[in-house]
């Protein structure tokens, strides 16, 4: 009788302690993406992500000028902080890869990094030079990394505006 008890005992630890592994496999896989609302690579995700420290990225379409290919996104930060920004390679839609990456805007200024002020949405720009003026702005972008403090977001289907 002593032995049946102990059986059902283990039994019904063993069942506690798969469920609770399986339920925190899953809830910690969406937890390392970084791509809020979306999924880690493909599909539809947001044009939106938040970062630690209460970093807030909107991405915006990109654009064409100057001979360069432009990605704007706009920060918002819950505290000061001091930014540093950059970009990773550019992807378009016809297969092209960007990645002279050689002017970099935050707000007004032609910086790499600067005071960012709480509650105050700034723009970066990051500008792709393409060493010509004729270029057509692709549809779409299916990956656009946009690294702000030492962590690259990437972003999947950016549009491109004509």
């Amino acid at each position: 009788m002593l032995v049946k008890g102990f059986k059902k005992a283990a039994l019904v630890l063993a069942v506690v302690a798969f469920v609770m592994t399986a339920t925190s496999v899953a809830l910690a896989a969406p937890a390392g993406s970084r791509l809020v609302g979306g999924k880690a690579s493909g599909g539809d995700e947001s044009l939106e992500r938040e970062l630690e420290g209460g970093i807030k990225i909107v991405v915006h379409p990109i654009t064409f000028g100057d001979a360069h290919l432009w990605v704007r996104c706009t920060i918002t930060m819950e505290e000061d902080v001091k930014i540093a920004a950059g970009g990773t390679i550019l992807y378009d839609d016809r297969g092209n890869e960007f990645n002279r990456l050689n002017s970099i805007y935050i707000g007004n200024q032609n910086v790499q990094e600067r005071m960012v002020v709480a509650g105050v949405p700034t723009v970066i720009s990051l500008g792709y030079y393409l060493g010509s003026n004729s270029h057509e702005v692709a549809s779409t972008y299916p990956r656009v990394g946009i690294i702000i403090n030492g962590t690259t977001v990437n972003f999947r289907n950016v549009p491109g505006k004509k």
